[in-house]
């Protein structure tokens, strides 16, 4: 017996590499990714040596191999010792060591099978606290920012291993197991902006005497608070000035110096003052402490509006770029169109930021807000950008109006003075009052939208489905799933339509399309259960009950309990409906005075969305008129469970038993028969 030749279908390849990561000493090692998947996760506070074990990374040896070896973390302490493999391969008896820098040496490891090029490397790290110039990180206590929690980071094999000592080393190793950290710590953005203004090897050098600290605390505290980290790149590639507008973009804040001390201080734009208390500006002729000419004032129009906000931003769980868009519903309802802005905000750390940036920026944009122009004397010096005033200029029946100064320009050559830029403070924009000496005469007869006083949610049935894409598309769709359907009464007053939102449990409220309000009536005579055509006395008209057509499906009672019967005739008084019952998927039953009928064919609102088995949706109708779109929080809701109805058989229809639809007892041999239909 012979044995066959082994056959090479090719190579593990073996590498050894020295890679500079980023500035160091940092905080912590949190991952390592090879090709954009995970080969290594777990907390790494200090030199030490790691193995790396997936080696199935990319596949495994039948295809592109993985990674498996020692890797030596290296975090560039003023202590670190030179390495002893890197001595080994430079020969000679005096090797750097590397300080000042984090790096990692991989030990000739397998670093790829099959493909003989190098996958790319890279590494999630954290530094905060560590790295600072003085060796002592300013205000430590809130230099760290909570965002939220960690991702799940699953590496192929063993994340890792007892711990191989490194001669020389003086930094104690630190892992943590198991290997994901409960939470993701950011950096505070007052503490990045610190950094910026006073490093002198890659910031602006600053003294930290230049530095107001009061107000740097001050925001310091505030983004802890309110949770705002970031994850910043710092980039020697990049100007200094680029990276520090964007930290200061991103948590809203001005950086001015105060005209007193000259010190750089911090001012977020927030909700932080007190109307009564801010300098009040006004007419010279009218004695106000500090005087001005308005030179101009524009007002936004609704045409100029932005009712829509993109937000790109970089996860910093794995580097992608991500987006989030949020519409103002009521000023797209309003304007008939949607006008988009995006904004890139490329140290937002989580979704969570990037939903809070996203509404602050959408607040700011839609809003009617007032832009104006104030020329003072000197009496205004201390008046910086970010700061707020209150403008009171009675020829236009403004009272205490709050002011964003945003600029402030001083005229040297036209006797000194002061001019100030601003915009109406979206913060105080409802605090502002405005006098009208003379009220228009006329009144809007819509008045305000008002909500339905009657709505029904309900599962859209398969003929439904089937009218609005089709027979062949609708039997593709999962039978397991089901759509939201809602009808509701048209409300008191003028309406031009509504708009249908939609909750799954646990969920968010979203638009999910327009829909008619429904004609509707109510029982007058009680209803008995029958499969014969019968004469419903109705009463209580409601919307367009008065130009139904014949052969209109309308829902009798509420569901999941109500019965759909088909509208074969009216009397002229239409006080009186023949229908024909128990159609679609429902059977007869008893209705009493006063139960609801819907005619809902053509008259309703349907989402487009698919919900699966079980899930609870929520709707409701925002009514639309020419006063613009209900409050949501006035609007009524109503919840249904989906229970499959898309994929359920219909149940047969006219069952007779001996003959008779219902009798009250049958004896002996009898006969059963029915009418078969089914949904397809």
């Amino acid at each position: 017996m012979g044995g066959g030749k082994k056959q090479t279908i090719g190579f593990w390849y073996l590498m050894g590499l020295h890679m500079g990561v980023c500035k160091g000493p940092i905080d912590m090692m949190i991952a390592i990714m090879g090709g954009d998947r995970v080969a290594w996760s777990g907390m790494v506070t200090g030199n030490t040596r790691i193995r790396i074990s997936a080696p199935n990374l990319w596949g495994g040896e039948e295809r592109e191999g993985g990674i498996e070896g020692d890797l030596d973390v290296m975090f560039g302490g003023p202590d670190q010792p030179p390495n002893d493999y890197l001595g080994a391969k430079q020969g000679g008896g005096h090797n750097p060591a590397y300080r000042g820098i984090f790096s990692t040496v991989f030990r000739r490891g397998k670093v790829a099978a099959m493909n003989p090029y190098l996958k790319r490397w890279a590494f999630r790290v954290r530094r905060t606290k560590a790295g600072w110039e003085s060796g002592v990180c300013w205000y430590p206590e809130k230099a760290e920012v909570d965002v939220g929690p960690a991702p799940e980071l699953k590496p192929q094999g063993k994340p890792t291993s007892p711990l191989l000592e490194l001669l020389g080393f003086s930094i104690p190793p630190v892992i943590v197991d198991p290997p994901v950290p409960p939470r993701i710590l950011c950096a505070n953005p007052a503490h990045v902006i610190y950094e910026i203004l006073t490093d002198t090897e890659d910031g602006m050098s600053h003294p930290a005497g230049m530095l107001d600290d009061a107000s740097f605390r001050a925001a310091a505290d505030l983004f802890h608070a309110e949770g705002l980290g970031l994850w910043v790149r710092w980039m020697k590639s990049e100007k200094i000035e680029t990276i520090l507008q964007q930290v200061l973009e991103h948590a809203n804040t001005l950086l001015v110096q105060d005209p007193d001390t000259l010190r750089f201080r911090l001012v977020p734009m927030r909700d932080d003052y007190v109307l009564t208390d801010l300098p009040s500006f006004g007419p010279r002729a009218l004695g106000f402490d500090n005087p001005c000419t308005l030179e101009s004032m524009e007002r936004t129009t609704i045409e100029e509006v932005v009712n829509s906000i993109t937000v790109q931003w970089n996860d910093s769980s794995d580097d992608g770029e991500r987006s989030i868009t949020l519409p103002n519903q009521a000023m797209i309802s309003a304007v008939g169109d949607v006008i988009n802005q995006t904004k890139t905000y490329a140290c937002c750390p989580t979704e969570a930021i990037a939903s809070r940036l996203a509404q602050r920026d959408l607040d700011v944009l839609s809003a009617l807000l007032a832009r104006v122009r104030l020329r003072c004397d000197r009496t205004a010096y201390k008046i910086t950008p970010g700061a707020v005033i209150r403008l009171t200029w009675p020829a236009l029946g403004i009272v205490n109006m709050p002011v964003r100064v945003l600029n402030v320009k001083t005229n040297d050559m036209d006797k000194g003075n002061i001019v100030i830029e601003g915009t109406e403070d979206v913060f105080g924009f409802p605090l502002t009052s405005y006098l009208k000496p003379q009220p228009p005469g006329w009144i809007d007869p819509a008045g305000d939208a008002k909500p339905s006083p009657a709505i029904d949610a309900y599962e859209v049935p398969f003929r439904d489905v089937v009218q609005e894409i089709g027979l062949d598309a609708a039997r593709g769709l999962d039978p397991m799933t089901g759509f939201l359907g809602l009808v509701a009464a048209v409300p008191p007053g003028l309406s031009t339509g509504m708009t249908l939102y939609e909750r799954p449990a646990g969920g968010q409220w979203a638009d999910a399309g327009a829909g008619d309000f429904t004609p509707t009536a109510l029982v007058a005579a009680a209803v008995p259960s029958s499969y014969e055509p019968t004469v419903i006395q109705v009463a209580s008209l409601s919307g367009d009950w008065d130009i139904l057509e014949v052969g209109t499906v309308a829902w009798i009672g509420t569901h999941p309990d109500a019965e759909a019967v088909r509208i074969d005739a009216m009397n002229d008084e239409q006080t009186e409906i023949t229908v024909a019952r128990g159609c679609l998927d429902t059977l007869p039953q008893s209705w009493g005075i006063g139960a609801r009928i819907w005619a809902y064919d053509n008259d309703s609102a349907r989402s487009q969305t698919q919900y699966a088995l079980g899930e609870v949706v929520t709707g409701k109708p925002i009514t639309l008129n020419n006063s613009g779109p209900l409050d949501p929080d006035l609007a009524p809701q109503d919840s249904v469970t989906m229970a499959g109805r898309l994929g359920r058989p219909y149940p047969p229809a006219r069952m007779l038993i001996a003959g008779a639809a219902a009798p009250e007892a049958v004896s002996g041999a009898f006969t059963v028969a029915w009418r078969h239909r089914d949904r397809i």
